[in-house]
């Protein structure tokens, strides 16, 4: 959570640089950091890595102590050893899942800042020191759609004009493309219909 608080003022430092002249802000916001922190991807490897470690070390374990003891006759070491294969396997795909599940928040760590202002929408991603910009004009957003949770948070969704076809005018062929239309997310943003009104006064102030 410190941390998230730490990032917020480099993101909208960051989201003042990309202001046009005359463009304010109207909101801004960021993801709620509870649920992103609860869904985060490492966990599950974490998870499968300790498991794996703690199977593996107990196989291990069990082996070493039928190879020391030797209550297994004539020959101990023979199935002693078999175990520590299974036992080797499993300890080594536990450091490789908890390596993963300790590098991958680190490598997927990306900071999120929404705004809005007097002429676009902004969503702005940061990411090992790559800033990621996604603008939406004001003139070009054509619906919106809002989810909305028992505690006021949601996602907001917006997108822009539908797909249009440009053909060539000859009949004796067709070329042409197609130009679809994009569409924006405002994702875990607390107080969703709060954003959304914000949104909408923004889309009516010609």
């Amino acid at each position: 959570m410190q941390e998230h608080i730490m990032q917020k003022p480099i993101m909208e430092t960051s989201l003042g640089s990309e202001l046009l002249e005359d463009e304010e802000v109207l909101w801004s916001g960021q993801p709620n950091s509870r649920h992103k922190s609860s869904q985060n991807p490492g966990k599950v490897f974490l998870i499968l890595g300790l498991a794996f470690l703690l199977l593996g070390l107990t196989i291990i374990g069990i082996g070493l102590t039928l190879l020391y003891a030797g209550i297994l006759s004539p020959d101990p070491a023979g199935p002693a050893l078999g175990l520590f294969i299974p036992g080797g396997v499993f300890t080594l795909l536990g450091l490789i899942y908890t390596l993963v599940g300790l590098l991958l928040p680190l490598l997927l760590n990306t900071q999120t800042l929404y705004a809005i202002t007097t002429r676009r929408v902004i969503i702005l991603r940061m990411a090992r020191n790559r800033r990621y910009v996604s603008s939406y004009n004001k003139q070009a957003i054509t619906q919106i759609h809002r989810v909305e949770r028992p505690d006021g948070e949601g996602d907001l969704t917006f997108a822009t004009h539908p797909r249009i076809y440009v053909g060539n005018q000859d009949n004796s062929y067709s070329t042409g493309y197609l130009q679809f239309g994009r569409q924006g997310v405002f994702r875990m943003v607390p107080d969703v219909r709060h954003v959304q009104q914000k949104l909408l006064d923004m889309l009516d102030n010609n």
